[in-house]
């Protein structure tokens, strides 16, 4: 009973992780996330991990608009001041001129401040700033890794896998259900020839 116990929580978890990442199949940025499955002794083990693969990157012509080729992510600041990584990298200006992604959280750049520009600002292939002439700041990257401006990142999201996984972790799940009524079943039953019997 312990290893059709695990079979439903893996079954779970699969079902889990599909409809995650087709709930994110718009998200810019967004990488996937995928299930292992493993039978051990014991029972049914789920290892998750992320896909680190690139998402294709769509022009969308915004200056602002900004797409990692390669690791890293953009550094964003929240209105509880906790900074977090994000690869989505549509930002815009706000009114204090600052870059601010659609949640309103600021692109920190390199000295851990909101970076400030003014609507001609470049966003060039380093990561550097261009604003007035000179460089105003830097993102922060991993080496090799290059920024397109006027593109964003599509996620790294295979819907139709993703649909066929779903199937395949509820019609699992669904299985490992029936096993567990007809064992009940088959319980009650014996239970009640005992009982017969005597």
């Amino acid at each position: 009973m312990e290893w059709l116990a695990s079979a439903l929580v893996a079954a779970r978890a699969r079902l889990d992780v599909a409809t995650n990442n087709l709930a994110n199949v718009s998200s810019e940025g967004f990488r996937k996330t995928y299930a292992e499955v493993s039978a051990t002794r014991s029972g049914v083990r789920v290892d998750t991990a992320r896909d680190r693969a690139q998402g294709p990157l769509v022009r969308t012509g915004q200056p602002f608009d900004l797409a990692i080729s390669g690791q890293g992510a953009f550094r964003v600041r929240g209105a509880d001041q906790r900074i977090l990584t994000t690869r989505s990298g549509h930002f815009m200006r706000d009114p204090q001129q600052r870059l601010i992604d659609d949640q309103g959280r600021a692109l920190i750049g390199a000295a851990g401040h909101p970076i400030v520009v003014s609507a001609r600002a470049q966003v060039r292939a380093d990561g550097s700033i261009a604003d007035g002439g000179r460089v105003v700041d830097h993102l922060v990257l991993p080496k090799g890794s290059r920024v397109s401006a006027g593109f964003l990142e599509r996620p790294n999201v295979d819907a139709i896998g993703e649909m066929v996984e779903v199937l395949q972790a509820q019609r699992s799940f669904e299985t490992v259900q029936h096993v567990f009524a007809t064992l009940d079943q088959t319980r009650v039953k014996a239970a009640n020839d005992v009982a017969q019997l005597k």
